[in-house]
Parts: C-alpha cells; structure tokens; sequence
C-alpha cells in the first residue's frame, strides 16, 4: 500500500532535491527519430496495460526533467510514469520535417506502441498541453483522462506573443559560460518558481557546443511553434477536442497571458460534460509555480 505524501513538506519543492536511481532515461527508435524518454516505477504496481500510466509531456524548449518533481510524486503514489523528450527537445532527435502538434503526439502514440501501452493518462503544460490534445484525438481509447496545464486549442495573443519573445531572447542569448551563470538568469527571468526547478533546468535545460558555450538543447527551428506555424494547429485541435469524450482537467493561471476564464469557458463547450476548468492562483507555469497545489489537483483527478 503506498503511503500518501505530505506535498506540503518543503523538501519535496527544494533546491537540492535529488531525483537519481528514481528513473531510467531510456531511448526508442519512432519512425525515423531516437526519442529519449525517462521511465519512473517500471518495476512498480502499475501495470503497463492498466490506467496505472501516466505520460507527461513537457512544453516549448523544455525537456522531460522540467516534469522530476511531479513525476516523483506521482511515482511515489503508485504510478508508472513517462516523461519523453517531445522530437527537437531535450535528448531526442532533431529533424527538418517539422514540430507541428500532431507530429509530437504520434511521435509520443508510437512510443507507447512499443512499450505495449494500451491505455494512460496524459497530462501536459503548456505546448505539452496542445501535444496531448492532438494525441487523445487522433487515438481514441488510448488516453483515459487527460490534464491541461493553461493552454489548449488556442492561445491568447498576448501568449503567443509572449512565448515568442521568449523564443527570440533565447536565439538572441546565445549561451552560458557556466551553469551559475545560466542558475542566476533562471531565477531572475522566472521569479516565483519552486527553487527545485531552477536547479533542474540549470541541470538538464543546456548542453554544452563547440564552442565551449552552454547552449539550449531544443532545435532552434522549434522557434517557429510560436509562430504561425504553430497557429495553423489551432484548427485542428478544436476538431480533436469536439471528439474527445473521455474526463478532461483544465488547470489554468489567474494571471496567465496565455488563457483566461471566457477561453477556459470555449474549452469547456468544445470539449463537453466531463471537462471541469480550475483556476489557479499564479500565472502560467502552474507546476512549477505551485507544485504542491497541481499535485493535489492531479492525484484527485486520476483517482477519481
């Protein structure tokens, strides 16, 4: 029986919180492209065919780590859980035939093909969040429940505007010299964050080129999700979302640029009678901002 966490103990959420010899980073060939994926309790209760899994899908020029804190507490609960590194991010591969939504979520569909994973929650932040509505749509009966974290088929302007400055001043940054260097600028361009997530992009978020420069990992093509390329999605996942008729979470931030409660109320028609939105007190990076809160939410919405 698994003991139910104190999400509210400080440790869970601080800086020097470590997470190795509780996952495995493993890979998997998915057409023509390595996917790296970190796999938390594959050895545990849950079964690989059973509800028991839960694929979370991290957002624009992040990776699978952005998701340790939660996937340890989900781990911890009883759950089998996946982080993949989405194609262009992370450790996976990069490739010229493009980051559209629905390129993630087959990539994310044929790796659980693999693994012999026939059902799962999917939980997802922010781009994240768009990937797994395209990946519960196109494979109905795949995905058992799925939660939102502040965005889905559309993005307000001003989010997209914003994850496009956001995309232009990490192009126009170039690099690091050092992690400390690349910790101080996390900590100030994101204040509010858990300390845990500093330290975990200072960590996983870089790699280091050529040059001796600790750069960002993702493809810099991937710029153009927030662009107009990734606004041709928008269509597309309304329809996904008209199909999807299993029970869907909508966090969404109180102060986010990137949803609002008239959008979450769209969201709501389109999806149908088992959507339920929650607003949260914070802006858009909810699980990093409040993971204790999410996890709660979370935790009850797989249970129920």
């Amino acid at each position: 029986m698994t003991t139910a966490l104190d999400l509210r103990d400080p440790a869970l959420w601080a800086a020097d919180r470590g997470y190795d010899g509780e996952y495995e980073t493993r890979t998997a060939r998915v057409a023509d492209l390595e996917i790296s994926y970190l796999d938390w309790g594959a050895s545990g209760a849950a079964s690989a065919d059973a509800a028991g899994t839960v694929v979370l899908i991290h957002g624009f020029n992040v990776q699978a780590h952005t998701w340790d804190p939660v996937a340890s507490v989900l781990a911890r609960s009883g759950y089998r859980v996946l982080a993949p590194d989405l194609r262009g991010h992370g450790l996976s591969g990069w490739t010229r035939s493009g980051y559209h939504v629905e390129q993630f979520g087959d990539d994310i569909a044929g790796l659980l093909d693999q693994l012999g994973i026939g059902s799962c929650a999917v939980v997802g932040h922010s781009l994240g969040a768009r990937v797994g509505v395209a990946l519960a749509g196109r494979r109905p009966g795949l995905v058992s429940r799925l939660a939102l974290s502040d965005t889905g088929p559309e993005v307000l302007r001003a989010g997209a505007k914003r994850a496009t400055a956001f995309g232009k001043a990490r192009l126009d940054r170039r690099g690091f010299n050092t992690r400390q260097e690349a910790l101080a600028y996390y900590q100030e361009i994101h204040a509010g964050w858990a300390p845990v997530y500093y330290e975990l992009h200072a960590r996983h978020q870089l790699r280091l080129n050529w040059a001796g420069k600790l750069v960002d990992r993702a493809d810099p093509d991937c710029f153009w999700i927030t662009r107009s390329a990734g606004r041709a999605d928008d269509a597309a996942l309304w329809e996904y979302a008209r199909r999807i008729s299993i029970p869907v979470l909508f966090m969404y931030g109180a102060t986010s640029e990137y949803t609002d409660a008239p959008l979450a109320e769209r969201f709501g028609v389109a999806f149908g009678p088992l959507f339920e939105a929650v607003e949260m007190p914070c802006g858009h990076y909810i699980p990093r901002e409040l993971p204790a809160e999410f996890c709660a939410r979370l935790l009850a919405f797989l249970s129920a």
